[in-house]
């Protein structure tokens, strides 16, 4: 488990389940393997998540005007829909430009990978590929 600062952390984990909190500032989340819990906090949060990483769950933080993103390794335009797909319970997507998805102001939904992983997120502006 880690804790981040109030400034511009790094918080990387490893395959066992992690349970990351980053606190204020713009902060870098990848929990890799085991089911993670990733909490931005105050700022603009990027969570780095791919197949195979485990079935995470992912909160930007509420409110605050921040840009909290996803961004899906390995993915591109081309897999849009056959390789994974988002589906929201709250919010709605916008114009997507081939290779970001913005999302409206604290959208929540499951972005499913094409290996069956399952990333649940609350409070995320962008999914970038």
């Amino acid at each position: 488990n880690l804790i981040g600062s109030d400034y511009a952390d790094t918080l990387v984990g490893n395959g066992d389940v992690n349970v990351f909190t980053g606190n204020a500032g713009n902060d870098t989340f990848q929990g890799l393997g085991g089911v993670d819990t990733l909490t931005g906090g105050a700022g603009s949060d990027n969570f780095i998540v791919g197949e195979g990483d485990g079935n995470d769950i992912i909160d930007g933080g509420a409110a605050g005007g921040w840009t909290d993103s996803i961004t899906l390794q390995n993915a591109d335009s081309s897999s849009v829909g056959s390789g994974w797909t988002v589906s929201l319970t709250t919010g709605s997507e916008t114009s997507d430009d081939g290779s970001t998805k913005p999302l409206s102001d604290d959208a929540a939904g499951t972005i499913t990978l094409e290996d069956g992983t399952q990333i649940a997120f609350q409070n995320i502006e962008t999914i970038d590929y």
